[in-house]
């Protein structure tokens, strides 16, 4: 399934198919869900489109850490990768994403179509 550019009707921003009924506008950080507009500063957004290009699939805390910020001179703390996932968690809820951890494997991105 190839990818499909829209453009938003509440912003006129193109947005990025992501799982059916959800989108990711890359201009504005946002989530669509159903018509709502989920709000994501830009690492939240960045993890979490991260997290949905690589969903059903665990990524470690390491690998997160180096994708948001690789080898930066004065980059956060490692326990700055559980902030984040604490807060899409708690900005994806009721969505049908779910964040998962498994001990020692790291975090997994599920989807669940809450209209099925």
């Amino acid at each position: 399934m190839g990818k499909q550019i829209r453009t938003c009707s509440h912003c006129g921003q193109e947005i990025k198919q992501g799982t059916p009924g959800y989108y990711l506008n890359q201009n504005t950080w946002e989530l669509y869900v159903s018509g709502r507009a989920i709000r994501f500063t830009k690492v939240e957004f960045k993890m979490f489109e991260f997290l949905l290009q690589n969903i059903d699939k665990y990524l470690s805390d390491e690998r997160l850490y180096m994708y948001l910020w690789g080898d930066r001179l004065n980059p956060p703390e490692v326990i700055s990768t559980k902030v984040h996932i604490y807060r899409l968690r708690k900005k994806t809820k009721g969505t049908g994403f779910s964040i998962h951890t498994v001990y020692k494997l790291g975090y997994c991105l599920n989807f669940e179509d809450p209209s099925v």
